[in-house]
């Protein structure tokens, strides 16, 4: 099992790229926890994993209905969505977030399709954008990523700016997903990320995939100081 402590900083120091390494493993960790039921909490049953992989299956067999409708009306992860959709028994899957991927409906994916205008809470957009400047994410790279100009990002990375549409909660939700684990550009952006520091902001490994856009949800604790990662699965 590798370290949880990052040989130069205590706690996650957003930039270093040990404390990235060290965050990305406790959150596989926490996971893999989850899926094995050894985590406060739940992990699905055999026959749970089975239903949701059926239940996906048969939306999928519907035409116009796609894993990233699905994802959306469930409020869960892309790659969570997959993992459900490709293995009966998918490791790393809540039971949070299977069931509320066995609520998914065929009408209520495809009804997403005449709605990309719709208004929604935009939590779950404020929360990854500060998340990724944590990481050292700053507006003017994420403008070539996403399409929206840097005063429009920062307004939306800010919060408190109302409702958004869908469309734009799924452009940033598609990114968010496709660069939070990865390395940042250059080594990220250094105005960024004591921006975000001076904010309090909170990093990608703060907050569980299923959790984001909830605007009741509390974030993770802090990866624990500790190289007992029973101690950790205890204290989580």
């Amino acid at each position: 099992m590798p370290s949880s402590r990052c040989a130069k900083h205590r706690p996650y120091a957003p930039g270093c790229e040990d404390c990235r390494t060290r965050a990305r493993e406790y959150r596989r960790t926490r996971v893999a926890g989850l899926a094995e039921g050894t985590w406060e909490r739940q992990a699905p049953t055999p026959e749970a994993r089975e239903q949701g992989y059926r239940h996906l299956r048969s939306l999928l067999a519907v035409k116009g209905v796609t894993l990233k409708r699905i994802s959306a009306v469930a409020g869960v992860n892309l790659s969570t969505t997959q993992r459900v959709a490709f293995t009966a028994a998918p490791g790393g899957v809540s039971m949070v977030s299977l069931e509320a991927l066995l609520g998914v409906t065929a009408a209520a994916c495809l009804a997403l399709i005449h709605r990309s205008t719709t208004l929604v809470d935009p939590t779950g957009t404020t929360r990854r954008l500060q998340a990724l400047a944590v990481d050292g994410w700053s507006a003017q790279m994420l403008t070539p990523l996403v399409g929206f100009d840097e005063a429009t990002i920062r307004l939306h990375r800010k919060g408190g700016f109302g409702e958004i549409t869908v469309g734009v909660r799924e452009r940033y939700r598609e990114l968010y997903d496709k660069i939070q684990s990865q390395a940042d550009p250059q080594g990220g952006s250094w105005r960024a990320r004591r921006n975000a520091e001076d904010q309090g902001w909170l990093g990608p490994e703060r907050w569980a995939d299923e959790n984001i856009d909830n605007p009741d949800a509390q974030p993770l604790p802090p990866a624990p100081e500790t190289d007992d990662w029973a101690q950790v699965s205890r204290m989580i």
